[in-house]
């Protein structure tokens, strides 16, 4: 990747606002990681023939000793799901599309990708970040943080303080509690993760099908996660595939904004997708006795 500035600007604001996204993008249509791996930079005093100077820090990681193969990047059971020859789109537009949506998206890829960036991290963790994800994603103009309408809302809390008081509840307990209804109309974390999964199509559809109650079962297990010492209604494999369904939820959600075509039956035609959702159902790692 080479990017030519019409003006220079500091080494912090190209690595944060030209080669991270472009790095979340690769990251997010291959469902790998990718490293950083060589910066060069030209000095804003140098001429336009000068040699680009190599940067040294912290983000730029040791070569592997071996990259995945074309092959293995592109094979039926590999996770990825878009590249620049199939995307549907030119590669000017995407990228254009790309870097406004990750301006508005930055906390749901950042929770999103950082299983990516520390693989080490305990199967609890990468779940939490899953879940993180989605709710971030869940936000105005695209979802109604709203249960009810204004005006719903309001009259469903006039008729429990009628009732409050037709009851003989006494008087400052009933103001406290329309003070306490009055300010609380967000919807549910299930009906959010419901509605971001729904919004992913055919790959949402798919989860759906195959565990019914998705959605309350990651709002409970993300409770349990969240909060140490609550209770929990999956095993690690269990919330392991559920993590995994949520990521690819996500991604292809981002990649959909991003104007990618046919993403989500893109997401639903992937080996890995199929097995993950396949973990999902009742049957799921059971074995049968043979006699």
């Amino acid at each position: 990747m080479s990017i030519d500035l019409n003006e220079p600007q500091p080494w912090r604001t190209i690595l944060d606002s030209w080669i991270r996204p472009f790095h979340d993008l690769l990251t997010i249509s291959i469902g790998r990681p990718v490293r950083l791996t060589e910066l060069r930079l030209r000095p804003a005093d140098a001429g336009p023939r000068a040699p680009l100077c190599d940067a040294r820090f912290g983000v730029v990681q040791a070569q592997r000793k071996a990259s995945p193969s074309p092959q293995a990047l592109l094979n039926y059971s590999a996770p990825t799901l878009v590249t620049r020859r199939d995307a549907g789109v030119p590669l000017e537009e995407l990228l254009t599309a790309w870097y406004e949506l990750w301006m508005q998206e930055r906390e749901a890829i950042m929770h999103l990708l950082a299983p990516f960036h520390a693989s080490f991290m305990y199967s609890q963790h990468k779940f939490g970040a899953a879940v993180q994800a989605v709710e971030a994603l869940h936000h105005q103009p695209r979802f109604t943080g709203r249960e009810l309408d204004r005006r719903s809302h309001q009259e469903r809390v006039a008729a429990i303080v009628r009732a409050a008081q037709a009851a003989g509840v006494e008087d400052d307990t009933v103001a406290w509690a329309e003070r306490v209804l009055r300010s609380r109309n967000d919807k549910p974390l299930t009906q959010k993760i419901e509605e971001v999964v729904r919004s992913a199509g055919a790959c949402g559809d798919a989860v759906l099908k195959a565990a019914p109650t998705f959605p309350s079962t990651i709002a409970g297990e993300r409770a349990g996660v969240a909060h140490p010492g609550g209770g929990r209604s999956l095993d690690a494999a269990d919330r392991h595939w559920h993590g995994e369904a949520l990521t690819w939820i996500a991604r292809t959600g981002l990649l959909a904004a991003a104007g990618v075509n046919d993403i989500d039956r893109r997401t639903v035609a992937r080996a890995a997708f199929q097995h993950a959702v396949e973990q999902l159902g009742p049957t799921a790692g059971s074995v049968s006795e043979s006699g």
